[in-house]
């Protein structure tokens, strides 16, 4: 599994473990998902 698919799945169980809808938790979706950009950016830097 690379990188990107497991992060993808991460991702996946983090929206799916959240109701929709709920502003905070999507606040919080928005900023793990630029976190996680952030890293897989740094990481393809390497």
């Amino acid at each position: 599994m690379s990188i990107h698919e497991g992060v993808a799945m991460l991702v996946e169980r983090i929206d799916a473990a959240i109701s929709t809808g709920h502003e905070v938790a999507e606040n919080r979706i928005g900023y793990t998902r630029r976190l996680i950009a952030i890293r897989l950016e740094s990481l393809n830097q390497e």
